[in-house]
């Protein structure tokens, strides 16, 4: 099954592991953050998510944030993402498959988009962050993307996901707006 989800904020912080001091935020949504959004709006047991694509609907900007950490009143800076929009592509790979098995699939993510049944607010990197989103259908336009046009972009090594709590990373390359991940045999993994 296909999902595509349009997914923005006013604010996002998708951390980087490599600082320790203060919380910087890689420049566009890691695919694991993706991943992620989506197991918490459709938390079906046996399905896993696997994402495609990334695309970077709005220009990559942010700002540095002193925010209080843990609720302890410790304060740190934080490097956050603003105005942030993505058309995020993904796919189940595991789980029952079948026309009328993704029809149920479908049917129940649109339920729980409208009811807002979800595990936890869907958030961008930190839950003070909250995302909205929706559901792109095969029939609907998509969202305008600022930066479709544009050539490669090296965004340097991007946490892509966990395997057995050990983080994987890959070489993340942005071409017109698009960090394409569907040739996942390819990608350079490290980690």
């Amino acid at each position: 099954m296909e999902l595509q989800l349009h997914v923005r904020g006013d604010r996002a912080c998708f951390t980087r592991p490599e600082f320790a001091a203060d919380m910087v935020s890689y420049d566009v949504i890691t695919p694991m953050a993706a991943r992620e959004l989506i197991e918490t709006i459709h938390p079906a047991l046996g399905l896993r998510w696997r994402i495609d694509e990334i695309e970077v609907l709005r220009p990559i900007r942010s700002t540095w944030l002193s925010m209080i950490v843990d609720g302890e009143g410790d304060r740190r800076m934080a490097n956050v993402l603003i105005d942030v929009g993505y058309l995020i592509t993904a796919h189940t790979v595991s789980g029952v498959s079948g026309q009328a098995c993704e029809a149920v699939q479908a049917a129940a993510i649109q339920q729980h988009l409208s009811d807002r049944g979800w595990l936890g607010a869907p958030y961008l990197g930190l839950p003070e962050f909250a995302a909205q989103i929706a559901v792109i259908a095969a029939a609907d336009p998509l969202p305008d993307a600022a930066l479709r046009g544009t050539g490669p972009i090296d965004l340097g090594w991007m946490l892509y996901d966990r395997e057995a709590a050990a983080p994987r990373f890959f070489r993340a390359i942005m071409i017109d707006g698009v960090i394409d991940l569907r040739r996942f045999d390819s990608l350079i993994l490290a980690g």
